[in-house]
């Protein structure tokens, strides 16, 4: 994910006659992570959705076909009840993160089959108001940053609605 952070980070500000060399660093390393050709895994969080999320918005533009195989994963592993959950069940946590990243996706790539963020964002709305959610941050144990875990689910639902709503 550090990787993924930082290709952002460049992208965002490519005014540094560096950067370009900064960012072709970046993806080579990107692409020697790219063993099974379809996510990455992250030693801070227990999901890969997590960082293969991200990675939508960092590799789009710049490394298609990276960005591609993180797409066709994230759209393939929808659990039936409209969530994702890497660890067997689906998580609120997890099914915002590719929610986000499907929204970003149909703005800027191609358009995402509707049931696919419709039902992403039903799963979501069944638990809004969960009191717990899955320990999937690493530390020296798994834990839960409730506050950010929660500002992932409703920033992912304000921007399906506005997204809908378009």
């Amino acid at each position: 994910s550090a990787h993924v952070r930082l290709l952002i980070a460049l992208r965002l500000n490519a005014t540094d006659p560096q950067c370009q060399r900064w960012i072709d660093k970046t993806l080579y390393a990107l692409q020697k992570f790219d063993a099974n050709g379809s996510f990455w895994a992250d030693k801070w969080h227990a999901s890969p959705y997590y960082v293969n999320s991200a990675a939508l918005y960092a590799l789009q533009g710049v490394a298609d076909d990276l960005a591609q195989s993180r797409y066709k994963w994230i759209a393939k592993t929808q659990n039936d009840d409209g969530g994702w959950g890497y660890l067997g069940a689906s998580t609120p946590e997890e099914t915002a993160y590719c929610l986000d990243a499907l929204l970003f996706w149909d703005r800027t790539v191609n358009r995402v089959d509707l049931k696919v963020l419709d039902s992403a964002a039903r799963y979501l709305m069944l638990h809004v108001h969960d009191a717990r959610y899955a320990p999937l941050w690493i530390g020296k144990s798994l834990y839960t940053p409730h506050n950010v875990v929660r500002a992932a689910i409703l920033g992912s639902l304000f921007s399906y609605y506005r997204w809908a709503s378009s």
